[in-house]
């Protein structure tokens, strides 16, 4: 277990032991290289003392089409499991939601470990599905060595991939998925397109290793491949500064529509696109046509991003 002086972030790695079952050296890592104090929500309990629910949301950044979007990746959300069916989850959803709007986020996303966690991030918190990924089990992955030009063939392959919005992982946050593939005897594979995978030795085939692809992928090396699945949630924090980006990116649209967001009430209203302007009036419409999650859908009804590199398990391929 990592040691703190934080008595919050001892408590946290604590509730994760509990909740995910992570080894110490992985928990080490997070809590040493990519958990913040001001990037988190809790839950605590200071008489016993505990942390009874928590939810992260490191700061990354979308690319959606020549603009920089802020975003909050939602990771390690946990409650105790005697504390759970309370609402701690939901109430810490609507608290990280409203903060990252605050900060000057436009979109959260998350990744559920499990499949009927998309039906409740989607009721609870107004996610939408947008990511799909492949698993292929490998029998022989050459390694590449971790060089600052591995990053960079990896950063050309993300400039020259066009799904939109786009997910950039930036160095520091690179590394850190490279070190936690180490701790599962993985390793990094540079494709002939400079993608690179990160690769985690399989539970189920010791001899092997797993390794995650865009559904979309054509480079993949000799294995096993799973079919697609879903594998990452978006929400819209700031609808209208989406929607004005939205808008200058469709000039020849005309749409009027109103929306009621029940977590971030500054997004509740009417809007119009129109000759690519928006023009926005804040209520509490009674009838709204869209929700965060309907409008989400609306917007990007093909969408098939690729969350990888963020610190979440790979899914094996069934037999």
């Amino acid at each position: 277990m990592p040691q703190s002086n934080n008595l919050a972030q001892q408590l946290t790695a604590e509730l994760w032991k509990e909740v995910f079952c992570d080894e110490d050296e992985f928990l080490w890592l997070y809590f040493n290289e990519v958990y913040s104090p001001n990037e988190v929500m809790l839950i605590t309990n200071y008489a016993t003392p505990q942390v009874i629910a928590h939810i992260g949301f490191p700061s990354y950044l979308f690319k959606y089409g020549n603009k920089w979007l802020k975003a909050g990746y939602l990771s390690g959300v946990a409650t105790q499991v005697n504390a759970r069916g309370k609402g701690y989850a939901e109430r810490l959803l609507r608290a990280t939601h409203v903060t990252l709007w605050q900060r000057g986020a436009s979109l959260a996303f998350l990744i559920p470990q499990e499949s009927w966690l998309y039906n409740y991030y989607s009721k609870k918190g107004d996610y939408f599905t947008v990511a799909k990924a492949r698993t292929i089990r490998i029998a022989n992955p050459n390694f590449s060595l971790n060089t600052p030009q591995l990053f960079q063939n990896d950063l050309v392959w993300r400039n020259n991939n066009k799904q939109m919005p786009q997910l950039f992982i930036p160095y520091k946050l690179w590394q850190v998925a490279y070190k936690s593939a180490l701790l599962v005897n993985g390793g990094a594979i540079l494709m002939p397109n400079n993608s690179v995978l990160f690769t985690e030795k399989s539970e189920k085939v010791p001899s092997q290793w797993v390794a995650q692809l865009p559904e979309y992928s054509n480079h993949f090396p000799e294995g096993i491949l799973s079919e697609a699945y879903p594998f990452g949630m978006l929400r819209l924090i700031n609808i209208p500064k989406v929607m004005d980006l939205y808008a200058k990116l469709h000039p020849t649209l005309t749409w009027k529509f109103s929306l009621l967001d029940k977590h971030i009430p500054f997004n509740s209203g009417n809007y119009l696109v129109k000759h690519g302007t928006l023009k926005f009036h804040k209520s509490m419409p009674r009838e709204p046509q869209y929700t965060p999650c309907s409008l989400g859908l609306k917007l990007f009804p093909e969408a098939n991003l690729f969350f990888d590199k963020v610190l979440a398990p790979i899914p094996e391929p069934q037999e």
